[in-house]
């Protein structure tokens, strides 16, 4: 049972200087001059014949992904240009644009993967006027009226852009508008 934990890491580089030295001494030398096991020599030998490297390498982890970056890129200017586009929208546009189909799934997954999230969208009313805005602030501001004799109506909130999407995406860290 000993052997079951006795594994360890060898650098890459202790592994080239093993497969050099034995090609000068005999493995069983070289395996009690190193404390590297003969089975673990025969090993890097025999990954050295087949592949030329000392290490394998794994070339495809994981699952391979259904949209590719340009994909992924085209989405992101899709949703810089428009923010308030549903996942439905968006897959129509793939489809139209680069002719991949995704499920709805897929393309919330990549959004994510990008460092987009939702986000309330908020847009200035269509009434709101800073010059009109600087006015009112220098006629109220002049002293001439005291905070008793103001009834305010607060229509900033209005939005009559957008009447039925108030959910947008944008970039982390960024304000969707």
């Amino acid at each position: 049972m000993d052997g079951a934990f006795n594994r360890r890491y060898i650098p890459v580089d202790v592994k080239k200087m093993l497969l050099r030295l034995g090609a000068y001494i005999p493995p069983p030398h070289l395996s009690l001059a190193s404390g590297v096991s003969s089975r673990t020599l025969r090993r890097i030998n025999r990954l050295w014949d087949t592949t030329g490297a000392v290490v394998r390498v794994n070339m495809n982890v994981g699952r391979p992904r259904k949209l590719r970056p340009l994909d992924i890129e085209y989405m992101q200017s899709l949703l810089d240009h428009t923010p308030n586009m549903t996942s439905m929208e968006l897959k129509t546009a793939l489809e139209e644009g680069h002719g991949i189909s995704v499920s709805c799934n897929t393309i919330d997954r990549a959004c994510a993967r990008a460092d987009y999230t939702c986000k309330q969208l908020t847009r200035s009313a269509l009434e709101a006027n800073d010059q009109l805005k600087a006015a009112f602030v220098a006629t109220v501001g002049n002293g001439e009226y005291t905070a008793r004799q103001f009834i305010f109506v607060d229509k900033t909130c209005i939005n009559r852009i957008t009447p039925r999407r108030h959910i947008g995406r944008s970039v982390l860290g960024s304000r969707a508008c």
